[in-house]
């Protein structure tokens, strides 16, 4: 520091800011600001050159050489902040590190620190419940000073007194070695009955008496079992190619390491993570069932691979890929079980709901403890099955059909007769109930058992879903084996409702059961045109007792069914309103 002497110096070191210091300041000064800092314990500074004898500034130029004693390693570089006393009059100053001189006293060159700054200084062993180190034979601790002194640091770095220390160690001969190179020899956390050895036995003493530990162990003695690593949840962000998670993080940095057997303890208060490293989400655990017993614990690609999607305009099973993104297999969830088919009779699958026959319903949830309830229709409104077209004009061959993504699907020959298709249709888990009947293309009904599916010129195979409701989706066909082809088409859309309990019950989650309404009952498949439903098997309340005919049943929102029940006719009056037609009902 040289020139004119005006104004104050504030020094940074790591991020901390020594007060502002008088550029008159002695090195005594200067070394009491800057151990004021919690970055900095102790230090040493001298001044050299200059007429006035300790001032940090200095009309001809002052060098001070400041000397860090506890700071171990190659510690960054001092950062100044000028505050002049005077305008336009600041003085010179320049700082030099790692080994470069001072441009005014070039025989005064900086140092780059060379000290290890390990943890128990590579002569015990860290206590992590405690953060004591526990220091191997013939340690004991430090000043820090790295001079071979005793202190109160607790970092066994420090000979200890009239110690031996080459009896605490074996010691190991290296034959391009001037002498016999000690390393710690100690009793191995992972087996307490191994006895003390070098290196705990499993590892390599090295010239620079420290241990080189097999894969698998750890520690200055190799006395610890290494935790497996995985990528970080949560830590200081670090480039890692086009991820900042850090990916050698000791269980995930969510778990804690038991050095002793190389286990990680994932998060052991809330349970929220699992895996050797604790690189996933866990999932619900019921007392000792995962997921209630009624699913599995899969990750998000194993989800995205169960959730497929079925083309708009093709119906074709287009599976749905998310294996590259960071948490496609970190993050998981509880995968439910999900119905095997609407018209599965195995009433010990843990998906009948009982007691009609169809009620098979998926479970849900987070911890899939919860179930669907049997859908249907409402009985309270009118609305017609879903009817679509299939155009087959052929001769030899076949083709297979799907629905709702079904896999595989079914083989249709181009000669199957009509209760064959019906047939395996039905046979598909997403169907369950279909009335098909054939037509030539000028709309003649072919229903005969002499009609094929497939015929030269065309021949259009009418199918009515019965049991399905709602817009379903068209069925998918794939005729490449077919020597002709296909076509499908949507005749009239389904505008049956599908829904929990038909409307007319409330859904016990618990078990899957609907709890019908006074007057309400489990529904059928079939349901007769213009009256109140079938008693059937669907579990549903789509079914509604006469006694519903009652006008307690009947609100504004019922009007059309209710008339309709009924048989009255509506009379319509049209009125013309500024152009507009309306139309009103009496």
């Amino acid at each position: 520091i040289g020139s004119s002497c005006n104004g104050t110096l504030a020094l940074t070191f790591r991020g901390q800011t020594t007060k502002p210091i008088p550029m008159d300041a002695t090195p005594e000064l200067v070394e009491y600001y800057l151990e004021q800092l919690s970055t900095i314990n102790d230090i040493e500074i001298t001044f050299s050159g200059g007429e006035r004898d300790f001032s940090l500034c200095d009309e001809f130029g002052t060098t001070a050489l400041i000397t860090f004693l506890t700071e171990h390693g190659d510690v960054p570089s001092l950062n100044y902040t000028l505050y002049p006393g005077k305008a336009g009059i600041n003085p010179q100053i320049s700082i030099f590190t790692d080994g470069t001189a001072s441009a005014l006293r070039p025989a005064l060159e900086s140092v780059m620190g060379t000290k290890e700054e390990a943890e128990c200084s590579n002569h015990g062993t860290c206590d992590t419940a405690t953060g004591q180190c526990l220091c191997y034979r013939g340690f004991t601790s430090s000043n820090g000073l790295g001079r071979n002194e005793a202190g109160v640091l607790g970092d066994c770095g420090a000979i200890e007194q009239n110690s031996t220390i080459y009896i605490s160690f074996d010691l190991v001969e290296y034959p391009n070695a001037t002498q016999d190179i000690p390393c710690p020899a100690v009793v191995p956390r992972w087996s307490a009955s191994s006895g003390i050895a070098i290196c705990s036995g499993v590892g390599n003493c090295l010239p620079d008496r420290t241990c080189n530990c097999t894969d698998g162990y750890e520690g200055n003695a190799c006395e610890f079992k290494t935790c497996p690593t995985g990528e970080a949840w949560w830590d200081e962000a670090e480039f890692n190619g086009d991820r900042a998670h850090r990916s050698d993080s000791v269980c995930s940095a969510r778990g804690l390491c038991n050095r002793n057997d190389g286990t990680c303890t994932c998060d052991a208060e809330w349970s929220l993570f699992d895996g050797n490293n604790c690189n996933q989400f866990a999932c619900y655990v019921n007392i000792t069932d995962e997921c209630s017993g009624n699913g599995r614990c899969a990750t998000m690609a194993e989800f995205a691979q169960e959730a497929l999607m079925i083309g708009s305009e093709s119906g074709a099973r287009i599976p749905v890929n998310y294996s590259d993104a960071w948490d496609a297999n970190r993050v998981r969830s509880c995968l439910c079980d999900k119905s095997p088919g609407v018209w599965d009779y195995n009433t010990s699958s843990n998906a009948y709901r009982g007691p009609f026959a169809y009620a098979y319903t998926d479970w849900t949830g987070y911890s899939c403890s919860h179930a669907f309830c049997p859908t249907g229709d409402n009985p309270f409104t009118w609305g017609e099955n879903e009817v679509q077209a299939i155009n087959c004009s052929a001769t030899d061959g076949s083709f297979n059909v799907s629905f709702r993504g079904a896999d595989p699907p079914v083989r249709i020959p181009w000669n199957s007769h009509v209760d064959k298709v019906e047939l395996e249709l039905e046979s598909l888990p997403t169907i369950r109930n279909v009335l098909v009947t054939f037509a030539d293309p000028t709309g003649a009904n072919t229903t005969t058992i002499n009609q094929t599916v497939c015929k030269q010129g065309g021949q259009y195979v009418i199918i009515e879903f019965i049991s399905e409701r709602g817009d379903l989706p068209l069925l998918y066909i794939d005729d490449s084996e077919l020597t002709g082809e296909t076509n499908i088409t949507e005749v009239i859309k389904g505008t049956r409702e599908d829904v929990e309990c038909s409307a007319a019950g409330v859904c016990n989650r618990e078990i899957g059961i609907c709890n019908c309404l006074d007057g309400h009952y489990s529904g059928a498949d079939v349901v007769p045109f213009r009256e109140l439903g079938a008693v059937g098997q669907r579990g549903d309340c789509g079914f509604r007792h006469t006694s519903t005919d009652d006008p307690k049943w009947y609100n504004i929102l019922f009007q059309y069914s209710y008339v309709f029940d009924l048989g009255i006719e509506e009379d319509v009056i049209e009125i013309d309103v500024e152009g507009a037609d309306v139309a009103a009902s009496t």
